[in-house]
């Protein structure tokens, strides 16, 4: 098995914009599916030094410029991530969005993670935005909610006042922190467009944008220009504080999965899409050619430019892992493929002790919460899959409300249900 054929269909299930209900998470044999590379990001301070997130390898990193890498999941709760950032005033500290695993923080380089999810009432985390004025706030969009936190990831306060729902499926969210007076916060959706100045109190919407799939965000600080792509629209730019928005033309009806601004060339613009593999601008978008040379898959999830050299990019792919470019993008190389994971070993890596012997009893109704997916602590699961979700602390009410369609939970087991993971998630370890 290759690393382009690594596993799970149930996992690619949710990629493709289905949700984590769906059957197939459940599928105790799941066939095996492709290897998708969500967000790449190098270290800061490091010239070496890069990590990834994946749909079912957890977290990647590599300690050789990207041409090895390695799991690095100790303490992760959850395989399927969708976001990544970094935080460079913490020397570096880095975030990591888990599918059901909530918000994970590492001060040591990837080495140990630690749940940050206290008072978080959905833990489906699909996009972060760290402020790096103040290295202690950070914002997260949710599948179904955004908050906002001002201590590193403690405690999170609901911060989504003028959006409108989101469906609870997993879309192409994007989050930006735009810098300036004052500093704006930029959400694209499956709805469109939103944007907030972090002291306002509440969002506002786009028009430009209004129900067009935004599905990446960048930012040049210099030229002050916000870049938005879309799946299916194509490219737009405007200058701040301007209301006019231009259409750049690469593709028609281009689907793009992420923008990349070289840090140092404000003329120089990379655009990864669905289908079309990679494009590359060197007169600020006027122009535009492919920078495909040695890509074999033109599906480009991710890309990335490590900040301590801008000649260094990395690509994420949904079916043949990771590649990397040594000369800004006129070749790629694939990185050395991962050995292959088995379902058994995934489980092992997720699974954790069961909580003191004192925890409440279990009650009756809980058992119908395996419907859809597995449990990390082996105490409370029934089910031999690895889409699983730690009983971890949190604010229970939404989940399990959400959760009960699927399992036909009545209003007496909500509650009970309810209780329980209230109780048991907060019980200490040890």
């Amino acid at each position: 098995m290759t690393a382009g054929r690594q596993l799970c269909v149930g996992i690619i299930a949710l990629l493709l914009v289905t949700g984590p209900g769906f059957t197939a998470f459940a599928a105790e044999n799941a066939a095996e599916g492709t290897f998708v590379i969500h967000q790449i990001a190098g270290n800061p301070s490091k010239a070496s030094e890069v990590f990834a997130v994946t749909s079912n390898f957890g977290i990647l990193k590599s300690e050789d410029a990207g041409l090895t890498w390695k799991t690095a999941n100790h303490g992760i709760k959850s395989f399927t991530h969708h976001a990544l950032a970094i935080n460079p005033a913490k020397s570096p500290r880095l975030y990591v969005g888990g599918w059901g695993g909530g918000l994970s923080r590492s001060d040591d380089d990837g080495a140990n993670w630690t749940e940050m999810n206290d008072q978080l009432g959905n833990t489906a985390v699909d996009a972060i935005a760290v402020d790096p004025g103040a290295p202690d706030r950070l914002y997260i969009a949710t599948s179904t909610r955004f908050y906002r936190t001002d201590d590193g990831g403690n405690r999170w306060l609901p911060y989504g006042e003028g959006l409108p729902p989101f469906p609870g499926e997993t879309k192409f969210k994007t989050l930006l922190l735009l810098p300036g007076t004052p500093k704006t916060l930029w959400l694209g959706t499956a709805q469109g467009l939103f944007y907030r100045a972090v002291d306002s109190p509440r969002w506002s919407e786009e028009d430009r944008f209004k129900n067009i799939r935004v599905s990446a965000l960048a930012c040049d600080e210099k030229l002050r220009r916000l870049w938005v792509g879309t799946l299916g629209q194509g490219l737009f730019v405007r200058r701040e504080p301007e209301k006019d928005w231009s259409s750049i033309e690469i593709e028609k009806e281009a689907w793009i999965n992420q923008i990349v601004l070289d840090p140092t060339d404000s003329g120089i613009i990379y655009v990864a899409t669905r289908g079309k593999g990679i494009f590359k601008s060197t007169d600020g978008g006027k122009s535009w050619s492919p920078a495909n040379t040695g890509l074999d898959d033109s599906d480009i999830r991710s890309l990335a430019i490590h900040p301590l050299n801008r000649s260094l990019l990395f690509a994420g792919t949904t079916a043949k892992g990771i590649y990397r470019s040594t000369d800004g993008g006129a070749h790629w190389s694939p990185s050395q493929p991962l050995p292959p994971l088995t379902i058994s070993q995934i489980i092992e890596m997720l699974s954790i002790p069961s909580l003191p012997a004192a925890r409440p009893a279990v009650p009756a109704a809980f058992s119908k919460c395996n419907g859809c997916h597995g449990w990390t602590d082996p105490a409370l699961n029934q089910k031999k899959t690895y889409w699983r979700v730690p009983p971890n602390l949190r604010d229970w009410a939404e989940t399990v409300v959400r959760m009960s369609e699927r399992a036909h939970l009545t209003p007496d087991e909500i509650s009970s249900v309810l209780k329980f993971l209230t109780s048991y998630s907060r019980k200490p370890s040890g």
